[in-house]
This record gives C-alpha cells, sequence and structure tokens, in this order.
C-alpha cells in the first residue's frame, strides 16, 4: 500500500482484489472452520497493526471491508474502504486522542459502545470472528 497526503486528503493506493468480500464468502460457505476462521482474523489484525504504525485508525472493520485478493481458498485478505478512517497528526502521543466520535456501521457497534462513547478495539474483531464461524446460525434467523 502506498499512501499519500495533500493539504486536506489522503489518499492510499491498494492492490486490486478480484476475491470478492470476506461477507460473501461467509454465506456462501455457511460458516468457517476454526482453523479457517483464524487464519483470516490473524490476517485482519496484521493489517490492522500496519495501519496503527502508520498512524491510522480504520473504525469500520466488517466483513464487508475485507476483501480475498484472489478466488482461491490461500487467498490473502485486503482491509478496505477507509471513508471513516482517522490519521494521526504529527506530534500526537496515541491514536486515542483524535478519535473523540463514535462511528461505524451501526449493525456492527457494540451496545456499550453506543452508550458510553467508549471504543474497544476488539469488538470488531469479536464481530467478524462471529460472522466467520455463526454465519450459518444468522442465515437461519433471517
Amino acid at each position: 500500500m502506498q499512501v499519500f497526503e495533500s493539504v486536506d486528503k489522503l489518499y492510499m493506493v491498494v492492490e486490486l482484489a478480484t476475491g470478492g468480500e470476506l461477507f460473501e464468502r461467509i454465506v456462501s460457505r455457511g460458516s468457517f472452520s476454526e482453523p479457517d476462521a483464524v487464519r483470516v482474523l490473524r490476517m485482519v489484525m496484521e493489517g490492522a497493526g500496519y495501519l496503527h504504525s502508520l498512524g491510522i485508525a480504520h473504525r469500520d472493520l466488517k466483513p464487508e471491508n475485507l476483501l480475498y485478493y484472489h478466488p482461491g481458498a490461500d487467498s490473502k485478505i485486503l482491509i478496505t474502504d477507509f471513508g471513516l478512517s482517522a490519521v494521526r497528526k504529527t506530534g500526537g502521543d496515541s491514536l486515542t486522542a483524535f478519535m473523540q466520535t463514535v462511528c461505524g456501521t451501526a449493525e456492527y457497534i457494540a451496545p456499550e459502545v453506543r452508550l458510553t462513547s467508549v471504543c474497544n478495539k476488539c469488538m470488531r474483531l469479536s464481530v467478524i470472528f462471529f460472522w466467520l464461524i455463526h454465519a450459518e446460525c444468522y442465515n437461519f434467523l433471517i
């Protein structure tokens, strides 16, 4: 990924992903095995860690924003849709210092985050893990 910054915008150049959304794979498979789910979560966590090392917080991680690089089973995951992301300004000492608003997709935000305005960064990953393992249960309910 390459990052370019202008006075009022941040541009991120990412690879072309042809494998579809994680959400689509969950729906088509019904659910993931635990080892497959762990593999996906590991990639998401590594990607989020890389973004954080650049001073970027995504703030809207969800299965629809995670794309497979190619259609194969061994494909890597790419994080996309940075529309709600926040970028730490030069001189900031903490990622949380510049994130003052609760944002994200309503269906994925934990109730305690909505009520207290305190962001739990692990909550997004737990929602993704839930979707990976339990999508079959969700499809049964709808």
